[in-house]
């Protein structure tokens, strides 16, 4: 049987939860940490750093629809605390194409991750599929941008 998450009832409380939530998403446990990070969201609705963090564990479970929720918590919650808090403007197609690097280079990285049998790191690995994709759209190659997103997407399925 499952342990179930020790309700926040104290500072004391709130410190071993957030304790045991740190070693779980250390350890990528994120369905274990997901629990209680979850009971700290309950306990403390106003810190910033647990939506953040809930951002990153939703990703992880493939959960998009939750992550995305928790980023706009995230995203108001760091506007009241920091008025001046600016959200970088959206970049232009040109201006991806130039951050997106070296093609050789995305292509080798790409390659390895492709080849590899253990986990992916979703950010780091779907940022270089998405940057070579990029760079295969501005050369008007898009059946194999296409391919690249894809190839990348069937295996975070079979993960």
């Amino acid at each position: 049987m499952a342990k179930k998450t020790k309700s926040i009832k104290s500072p004391s409380d709130y410190k071993d939860v957030t304790l045991e939530a740190v070693a779980d998403f250390n350890k990528k446990d994120f369905k274990k940490a997901l629990d209680k990070f979850l009971e700290m969201e309950r306990s403390n609705f106003e810190n910033p750093k647990v939506h953040e963090i809930l951002v990153y564990i939703y990703v992880n479970l493939r959960d998009l629809e939750n992550a995305q929720a928790q980023y706009e918590i995230y995203i108001d919650l760091t506007k009241k605390q920091d008025p001046s808090f600016i959200i970088p403007q959206l970049k232009n197609f040109d201006e991806l194409v130039t951050d997106a690097g070296n093609a050789e280079e995305l292509e080798n990285r790409y390659r390895e991750i492709m080849e590899k049998d253990s986990d992916l790191d979703l950010h780091t690995d779907l940022d270089i599929a998405a940057k070579l994709s990029v760079i295969y759209m501005s050369r008007g190659e898009y059946k194999k941008a296409e391919d690249i997103l894809l190839n990348f997407k069937n295996k975070c399925k079979a993960a």
